[in-house]
């Protein structure tokens, strides 16, 4: 299968699912959406299309990446363009298959290695699924995933290589490091949303480094050696985009099937493949991913990643403001000048690991009112307000706690998750708020629901203590801490 010419997009009609090509989405003006039954691989399918499209298609600037938003692509374009890189994009090329390296193969043969007993099941590409007896599991149970169709081998492939924790102990994680935050900007439109994500080549100059078209190739083209120093600053685009850091290939057979991924027909399958740890280091500042923010901790910049139980309204400021120490993604900040005054939708996405296990899934859309890039300030003081109530709450339960068990931890972490889940429409509502005028009104109203929200959680978890005298004493105590701490939030915005 190549991704360039033949149909692998899974997306629905409005009717059932089905796959379509990216000639075929690009060069029409009828509407589709992805469509999986996994929602992670819905994201990596999306962010794989916009990799395509800027590999392939890059605009020039900002005008010529209009008319694409305007206009679908004419057939013979779009094939003339994709011809050229055609052998990156073959998921069984003969010399250089689509994210895979075929020396895994000489590596185990010269070691004398069993090939059939070094193979690993296709499950292990997905992140989440269960590994062993015991081992957690997200959504499927061990055994659910046996074989792949070549459209999910792909999908899985780039989401492991980009979003995933490495294979574990001596393999490498993505370019991003582990459990990356990515943020897409959202459209119902599937053709749409490609190419609002892709930059235009005068936007990127300067903002990546500057490397000349025969290294721009992937690193399944372009091959590192074992033990190779890769600097940061080397890495171009395309390189970086399609960044594989493992070192392994599928393998695959034909015969009429059912694929356990997606669950549509197939005539070729992969049910295992082989992997080998490849030793090679990174030098230098962290590779700014367009897809992704940086963070500067300690003089060295971060991928912002998933971590906690906080929900991504909280992490507002890391991915989306622009200050010394924070560095949104190229995307968003092109798009921000792109397209200014409309409504902003982001698809946001990835995975909590700890290590190599894959403790939570995330993808959702936030949203941001017309108007966003001109009062970032305003919806960032929003968030930090609703942080400032559930700090004070969480800081009053764990002294409630300590007062009725001497632990306050269990107290405070049940606080703080309900305080999440209780405000989640409510903070999202309010990040779309728009009538920028009336900010402070607009924020002691907030404040006065946050309030009303953490006065009933603080009874709700004193409630198993409070048929005691000192379970009772407690909670008034803590009350009482929490009022004046929130009247004290609430006077700093009068």
């Amino acid at each position: 299968m190549n991704l360039l010419s033949d149909r692998w997009i899974p997306v629905s009609d409005g009717a059932s699912m089905t796959q379509i090509s990216v000639e075929e989405l690009l060069c029409s003006d009828r509407c589709y959406s992805i469509c999986h039954p996994r929602d992670d691989m819905e994201l990596a399918a999306l962010q794989l299309l916009v990799c395509l499209t800027q590999a392939v298609l890059a605009p020039e600037n900002d005008e010529e990446l209009r008319g694409r938003l305007e206009t679908p692509l004419d057939p013979v374009e779009y094939r003339e363009a994709a011809a050229i890189k055609m052998d990156w994009f073959d998921l069984e090329h003969e010399k250089t298959p689509f994210m895979q390296d075929p020396r895994v193969l000489e590596y185990m043969t010269s070691k004398g290695k069993d090939l059939a007993k070094e193979k690993t099941g296709i499950a292990k590409l997905l992140p989440g699924l269960p590994e062993g007896k015991g081992s957690g599991c997200l959504f499927n149970g061990a055994g659910d995933i046996r074989c792949m169709c070549p459209s999910c081998a792909a999908m899985a492939l780039f989401n492991q290589a980009t979003e995933a924790p490495s294979f574990g102990g001596g393999f490498k994680d993505p370019l991003r490091k582990a459990g990356p935050v990515t943020a897409l900007i959202y459209d119902e439109n599937l053709r749409l949303m490609v190419w609002k994500n892709a930059l235009p080549c005068d936007f990127v100059e300067g903002r990546l480094p500057s490397v000349d078209e025969k290294n721009d190739v992937p690193n399944w083209i372009l091959q590192m050696g074992e033990g190779d120093v890769v600097r940061t600053e080397e890495i171009g685009l395309l390189r970086g985009l399609f960044w594989q850091p493992a070192s392994l290939f599928l393998e695959w057979s034909d015969g009429e099937g059912t694929c356990d991924c997606c669950g549509l027909r197939m005539s070729r399958s992969t049910l295992s493949f082989w992997k080998r740890k490849f030793k090679y280091d990174l030098d230098g500042v962290m590779w700014p991913h367009p897809h992704g923010a940086r963070l500067m901790d300690k003089g060295k910049w971060n991928g912002v990643t998933f971590r906690g139980v906080a929900p991504l309204w909280t992490r507002f400021s890391e991915f989306l403001r622009w200050q010394d120490g924070h560095q949104p993604e190229l995307v968003l900040e092109h798009y921000k000048n792109f397209v200014s005054h409309e409504r902003l939708n982001l698809s946001v996405g990835g995975y909590t690991n700890r290590q190599a296990s894959i403790l939570e899934r995330h993808h959702q859309v936030i949203s941001l009112g017309s108007g966003w890039p001109e009062h970032i300030e305003d919806i960032d003081g929003r968030v930090e307000l609703a942080v400032g109530y559930e700090k004070e709450l969480s800081g009053k339960s764990f002294g409630l706690g300590k007062r009725v068990s001497g632990d306050g931890g269990g107290l405070k972490e049940r606080a703080r998750k309900m305080f999440f889940q209780k405000t989640e429409s409510l903070m999202h509502e309010a990040l779309q708020y728009t009538e920028w005028n009336r900010e402070k009104a607009f924020r002691l109203e907030l404040a006065d629901r946050l309030k009303v929200l953490c006065s009933k959680i603080l009874e709700e978890v004193a409630r198993p203590y409070m048929d005691q005298p000192h379970g009772l004493l407690a909670y008034v105590t803590a009350k009482k801490n929490l009022e004046a701490a929130m009247d004290r939030l609430h006077k700093s915005i009068e």
